[in-house]
């Protein structure tokens, strides 16, 4: 049986609303949550975006980011952290913190684009803070239109079909 809580004292004023800081321009009113819609969650998006997306680095993290095809929607955060990143724990937390940046922040990631984070080694010790420090400097890059390009869909070294040697 458990007990309810304390009854709130009318005088104590209640916790304010936490709101994302807004990174030059006006707030969008969005609640703070993090649903599968914002989410990759596929692996062929992963590679999707991983293959032909910019590269954004950082000191903690290699942030890609790719333009969505079709209608515009809300920026979706995908988030990797390999066994170099630490064991279980480590790769968790990383990911946990990785999350609650883009929660808390999510107005600053542009609409319309598809974001993709890899936790490189010491990511592990980073606070709230400096993931977000990380991803605000990843974000201006994006703005400046910077980063590296990334297709990796060229020409490859394997023989069209058909046009196999012949074997004798």
């Amino acid at each position: 049986m458990t007990t309810p809580p304390p009854p709130r004292n009318p005088a104590q004023p209640a916790a304010p609303a936490i709101t994302p800081a807004p990174l030059g321009g006006a707030v969008k009113a969005m609640p703070l949550r993090f649903p599968r819609t914002r989410r990759v969650r596929d692996r062929r998006e992963f590679q999707r975006i991983q293959g032909r997306g910019l590269r954004l680095a950082t000191p903690h993290f290699l942030v890609m980011a790719l333009k969505q095809q079709g209608p515009r929607l809300p920026a979706r955060l995908g988030i990797t952290a390999s066994k170099k990143s630490g064991e279980s724990v480590q790769r968790s937390r990383i990911k946990r913190v990785v999350r609650e940046a883009f929660r808390l922040h999510q107005s600053e990631f542009p609409d319309g684009w598809d974001f993709v984070v890899i936790a490189r080694e010491g990511g592990d010790k980073v606070s709230l803070k400096d993931v977000m420090t990380s991803l605000r400097v990843a974000l201006n890059k994006l703005r400046q239109g910077g980063g590296a390009r990334q297709d990796h869909r060229g020409p490859s070294n394997r023989p069209k079909p058909g046009n196999t040697p012949n074997k004798r």
